[in-house]
């Protein structure tokens, strides 16, 4: 199952905080949030899915300047061949907390 690589690969991350939809019960100054979106661009034949893509975004939020985790995101999502790109990084100022996004997709 798509999505199930997608979770596999994040939480193969040496790291327990990390969420799916939502970390409304975190209170911690690292962790992550992924879900998935919609579909991507996928290919058809004869009126069919031949192969379906499935997009998605992960989120970081870090106080920690050059965060490791950026990296060990990054670097999950190349293992398990998952294409993505680097969105976002912000500040943000009512918080504290930097805020990475990367788009991701499975297929």
């Amino acid at each position: 199952m798509k999505l199930k690589r997608f979770s596999d690969a994040l939480n193969g991350i040496d790291f327990d905080e990390i969420y799916h939809y939502d970390a409304g019960t975190s209170n911690s100054k690292r962790y992550i949030v992924w879900t998935e979106e919609g579909e991507g661009t996928s290919e058809y034949s004869n009126n069919r899915h031949a192969n379906q893509v499935i997009q998605g975004s992960v989120d970081l939020y870090t106080t920690e300047e050059f965060d490791v985790l950026v990296d060990a995101i990054q670097d999950a999502m190349d293992a398990d061949y998952i294409a993505f790109t680097l969105l976002a990084v912000q500040f943000e100022t009512e918080t504290g907390f930097i805020h990475y996004t990367w788009k991701w997709e499975v297929s």
